[in-house]
């Protein structure tokens, strides 16, 4: 309700089924040019993350590895990305708990 209307940019560089899907991110306007992150103390963010994700078949689950880091940065936004890390890291862990209690209500 009191929240902030962001829009995000994804282009794709690899999909590769069913093994990983490769993209650069970032934040953007409305019409899906890159732009700086809307919170304040973000200046520093990098402008795009290349992230790579891979899926591994481990009989009756998949197993995904996600990686991501800053692509075409500054040192400057290299080090903010990596102070911001856990952060990340949290955050992600919370959406793919939320993405794996889903996926259990598909079960039948």
């Amino acid at each position: 309700p009191n929240g902030v209307e962001m829009w995000g940019r994804f282009v794709y560089q690899a999909i590769e089924k069913p093994e990983t899907i490769d993209f650069i991110n970032s934040f953007s306007d409305p019409t899906g040019g890159i732009a700086k992150p809307p919170y304040p103390g973000m200046e520093k963010f990098p402008l795009e993350v290349m992230n790579h994700m891979v899926f591994e078949d481990r009989g009756s689950q998949t197993e995904l590895v996600f990686k991501g880091g800053p692509h075409n940065a500054s040192s400057e936004e290299r080090k903010f990305y990596e102070s911001w890390l856990p952060s990340m890291n949290q955050g992600f862990s919370g959406t793919f708990a939320q993405l794996e209690t889903y996926l259990e209500t598909l079960k039948g």
